[in-house]
Formats: structure tokens, C-alpha cells, sequence
């Protein structure tokens, strides 16, 4: 397959499966808002934020599995393939453990540490439960989805999780439209990761000669990838202080209504930004592949057409959104949460100028060369937090 048409299949599974997530999230959050009520799904939107966090204790190591896979592949090096493989899933059997144990420990506390309603303490202690454990679960079974980016197999990915997407949504209208309450919607979200997953493994034990064993586990191994995770566990710790901090403060500090506020104007702000970045995405495992096997020539050209098409595509997205975005919250969520338009406009136009160059980052991703980037986005997001509190 040519370099182009592989690029406009991935790209083009990647906005299919985004538009699917988008469309699901903009039919399906309304009527869970208007059936749950702000409190319940405030609420909803807190254990989902807190729980977000479980994601730096990747470490790094999902980033990792991406660039030595698309590496090794081009160098037929199967032995180092199945010792990055089976490293990363002991280590990350190991965090799990450690995840379930913060999990069971948080469920008990959940309700203290936060602004939660007295009717909703029980709940908040269920969902979070729920939700960790799911989460902790995923961790060994997401190494296989890292292999898939590393192969560069997006669709493969994509068509997954659109199929993923619409069942999940289906038996969530089917639940809430039958009585079913917020445990319930909690345990079918959990649910499909795992099996999503679960499907993964399954595939990429088909396309690759893989050999799991205790054998291969090894410490020069672990180092390699924790060398590289390391950098990638700064930006993501970065990432979460800029993004997703937001929730929690308002969580702690006001009332879990006033989240749903805040995340009404900042989702289409995500959605916007995951538009580019499931894009932008495709160039990681790519410029690797092109890094490893030294073609400079074609690392520039990705650089220059990845920016453009990147800007291009923001752009109309950001004025669209300035221009209508009052007009979209109301039709979609009603004119009583019409003042999350502030929201919408103060966090869309740095995200705009930030995701515009989004294949800067991927490239240097790529190339191991994501040190400078880490510690600049690091301090961003301190600043950040810092500010909001």
C-alpha cells in the first residue's frame, strides 16, 4: 500500500469513527442530562474526570509501544518485538494491581473529598468503583491497541471502536428509557473498553508472529521503554493539568451542577481539537518508520503537508464556532445552558492556535526528540492549575 493511500485510510477511518463519537456525543448527552437532571450528571462528569488521571500511570509506556513497534517492524527485529511486548505487559499487569488497590481506597472517600449531594454519596462511591476497575483492567489489554497505532493499522482501530460506539449507545438509550440510572449507564461505558480490547489482542495476535513469554521480560527492555515513556509521562501529566483540572477544581470549589456548565462550552471545544488530532495522529508511528530508516527527505514532508493540512482544518472549524457556537449549545442542550458560550470562546481560541501545528509534536514523538516539548507544556500546565485554584 502506497505511503498516500495508507495516510487517506487512516485519516479518513479516524474522522469517520470521530464523527460517529461526535454525532453519538451530541444526540446521547442531552437526553442523559435531561434524564439523569444536572446533579446526577455533574456528577457523572466528576468520576469521570478524576478517574482520568488513572492515565498517567501509563507512564509513558503506550507512547513507548508505538514508536518501538513501528521501529522494530522496519527492521525485522522480531526478538526485540516480543521482549517490548511482553515487558510492557508485566508492567503494566503490575500497575493495574496497583490501580485496583487506589481504586478501592478512593471509592471509600470519593464523597468526602468532594462537593457531592447527600442522595448521591452511595452512587458517587459505586461509580467510582466502577469506573477504576475498568479502567485498571484496560491497562494490560491496551498494549495491544498501542501495536496496532505502531503498525499503523488506525483503521483497524477506527472500525472497532465505531461498532463499539453505536452498541454502547444503543443500550444506553435502551437502559434510560427503561428506568435505568446512573450505575447502569456506568457499567455499559465500562463494559465496551474492555471488550474493544479484547478484539485487539485477538487481531494482532493474527498479524504478528508474537511470542509471550516470562523469558522475554527484560530489564534492558524496560529501560528503553521507560526512557522514552518518561518524557511522554511529563506531557501527559502536562496534558491533564491544562485540559482536564478544570472539572475538578469546579468539583471542589463550587458544586458538581456547575461542572456540567463548564463541560457543555468545553466539549465542543474537544471536539474541534480531537477533529485535528485524529489527524495529526496518524504521523507518529510514520515519521518513526521514516526516522529509523533515515529518510529526511520524507520527515519534511510531512512536516510541511501535516501543518497545513492540519491549519486548514481548524480554521473554518474555530469560526464556525465563534459565529454559531451560542446558536449549536442552545439547539443542543437547550437556551438554559446557552451561557457556556463564555466557556466555548475563551478556551477555543488558544486551542485553535495550539492544535493548528499539531504535527509539530507528532514528528518529534517520532523522532525521540520530545524532551523540550515535554517540560514547556509541563509549565503550561502548572501555571495553569495554579491560576484556576
Amino acid at each position: 500500500m502506497s505511503l498516500k493511500l495508507q495516510a487517506m485510510k487512516n485519516v479518513g477511518s479516524s474522522w469517520f469513527s470521530l464523527g460517529v463519537n461526535v454525532a453519538v456525543g451530541f444526540f446521547l448527552s442531552p437526553f442523559i442530562l435531561h434524564r439523569l437532571g444536572d446533579d446526577a450528571f455533574g456528577l457523572w462528569i466528576l468520576i469521570f474526570s478524576i478517574t482520568g488521571y488513572y492515565g498517567l500511570f501509563d507512564f509513558g509506556i503506550r507512547s513507548s509501544i508505538i514508536r518501538y513497534v513501528s521501529k522494530y517492524t522496519a527492521t525485522k527485529h522480531h526478538e526485540e518485538l516480543n521482549r517490548l511486548v511482553s515487558t510492557s505487559l508485566f508492567s503494566y499487569g503490575c500497575l493495574a494491581m496497583i490501580l485496583l488497590l487506589i481504586t478501592m481506597v478512593g471509592s471509600r472517600y470519593v464523597d468526602v473529598l468532594f462537593r457531592i449531594s447527600p442522595g448521591f454519596h452511595s452512587t458517587a462511591r459505586m461509580l467510582f468503583l466502577l469506573v477504576g476497575t475498568s479502567l485498571s483492567i484496560g491497562f494490560p489489554l491496551s498494549v495491544f491497541g498501542g501495536i496496532l497505532e505502531g503498525l499503523q493499522k488506525f483503521y483497524v482501530l477506527n472500525l472497532t471502536q465505531v461498532i463499539s460506539t453505536l452498541t454502547r449507545a444503543l443500550l444506553i438509550l435502551v437502559a434510560l428509557s427503561h428506568g435505568g440510572g446512573l450505575i447502569t449507564i456506568a457499567m455499559i461505558t465500562a463494559m465496551f473498553p474492555l471488550i474493544a480490547s479484547v478484539s485487539y489482542a485477538v487481531m494482532v495476535m493474527h498479524m504478528l508472529p508474537l511470542e509471550l513469554h516470562r523469558r522475554f521480560i527484560s530489564g534492558a527492555s524496560f529501560r528503553e521503554v521507560l526512557n522514552y515513556g518518561s518524557v511522554t509521562f511529563m506531557i501527559l501529566l502536562a496534558a491533564r493539568l491544562r485540559f482536564r483540572t478544570d472539572a475538578m477544581v469546579i468539583g471542589t470549589f463550587l458544586s458538581a451542577s456547575a461542572i456540567t456548565y463548564f463541560t457543555i462550552g468545553s466539549k465542543f471545544v474537544d471536539y474541534a481539537s480531537e477533529i485535528v488530532q485524529s489527524l495529526a495522529q496518524i504521523f507518529t508511528p510514520m515519521s518513526s518508520h521514516f526516522h529509523t530508516t533515515g529518510n529526511v527527505e520524507k520527515l519534511r514532508k510531512i512536516f510541511m503537508l501535516g501543518n497545513r493540512a492540519c491549519a486548514l482544518t481548524i480554521f473554518p472549524i474555530s469560526t464556525v464556532l465563534i459565529l454559531l457556537g451560542k446558536s449549536a449549545i442552545s439547539v443542543w442542550v437547550g437556551q438554559r445552558y446557552a451561557s457556556s458560550y463564555s466557556v466555548l470562546l475563551i478556551l477555543l481560541i488558544p486551542s485553535t492556535l495550539y492544535v493548528a501545528q499539531a504535527t509539530s509534536n507528532k514528528i518529534l514523538f517520532g523522532m525521540s526528540e520530545h524532551r523540550s516539548l515535554g517540560v514547556v507544556v509541563l509549565l503550561e500546565g502548572v501555571a495553569n492549575l495554579i491560576l484556576s485554584i
